[in-house]
């Protein structure tokens, strides 16, 4: 089994294998470390996200207010 530590163009590097889209709950950027593009983790509560601060869908009962997964809604809103 082989390890990757960088990708060619139009593909990132998650887990240590080379994909050409990054999987569900995580987001694309760019890692100076390896000057490529990775895959990392959405932060939870996030489900599916752009970046480590905003949520574009959330995990279980939590609800998105404009970018950030928060428990329950705020006074006067509802789901």
């Amino acid at each position: 089994l082989q390890t990757c530590t960088l990708c060619a163009a139009s593909y990132y590097l998650f887990n240590n294998s080379c994909v050409n889209e990054c999987p569900q709950s995580t987001y694309m950027t760019f890692d100076s470390t390896t000057e490529g593009y990775i895959c990392k983790s959405c932060v939870s509560p996030c489900f599916r996200c752009t970046d480590s601060t905003s949520c574009l869908s959330c995990i279980g009962d939590y609800v998105l207010n404009g970018t950030i997964c928060q428990e329950g809604c705020y006074p006067g809103y509802f789901v």
